[in-house]
């Protein structure tokens, strides 16, 4: 409903190296949403790749309680995985992101 086209790097079958096809994937982006529940070593992998890249990144989570103490004081969306809520609460970081990344 924002104009926003989004894809995972899973989406496509690969016979090699998944890594690379995530690098791609994450450099031809204008907007990374990354949802950070879970401590997942590889999202925060690709999560430090984008921010090296200087990439507008929109962090979502279901909490502080599991994440880490240095990407707390970054701009997180929390949100309760109530599907109506945390849509439009989600919308609206994204449709911000994309106004700011534009002006910027």
């Amino acid at each position: 409903s924002i104009g926003v086209e989004c894809e995972t790097a899973d989406e496509e079958f690969v016979s090699g190296p998944i890594l690379s096809v995530i690098i791609k994937k994450i450099l031809s982006a204008n907007i990374i949403i990354a949802i950070i529940d879970g401590r997942n070593p590889n999202v925060f992998y690709e999560l430090g790749l984008a921010h090296a890249f200087g990439k507008t990144v929109v962090m979502i989570a279901g909490g502080l309680e599991n994440i880490p103490f240095d990407i707390q004081s970054q701009r997180l969306v929390l949100v309760d995985w109530e599907p109506e809520a945390s849509i439009d609460k989600i919308r609206r970081a994204v449709s911000d992101s994309i106004l700011w990344t534009s002006n910027n």
